[in-house]
């Protein structure tokens, strides 16, 4: 009797370590899943922020150089004004007017 309660005893151990390692062979190709899928996850929203960056970065730029633009306008207005003799207010409401126009951020719209 001792033996056969023995042998019973022994087999429900081994199967009981057979399905432990199944599931835990299971679990570990689905955390090895999920991980794949972060990693893809972490490249795709790297590259779109990146793009984003770039793509506001280069709106920047063009607006600067609008502003840089209007600045030399105003420089040479300044000049040909001082040059002509012309009033100083003409002068300043002209450059109030031409500094702050500005298109709409592209990303924004």
């Amino acid at each position: 009797m001792k033996d056969n309660v023995f042998l019973l005893e022994k087999g429900l151990k081994e199967k009981i370590r057979l399905y432990f390692d199944k599931d835990l062979e299971q679990t570990r190709v689905l955390l090895d899943e999920q991980k794949r899928k972060f990693r893809e996850y972490q490249l795709t929203l790297n590259a779109y922020v990146r793009e984003n960056v770039a793509e506001n970065i280069n709106y920047i730029d063009e607006v600067m150089k609008k502003r840089v633009e209007a600045y030399k306008d105003v420089h040479n207005q300044a000049d040909a004004a001082i040059a002509d003799g012309s009033s100083q207010k003409t002068l300043v409401s002209a450059s109030a007017t031409s500094l702050h126009m500005q298109a709409p951020m592209p990303h924004m719209m």
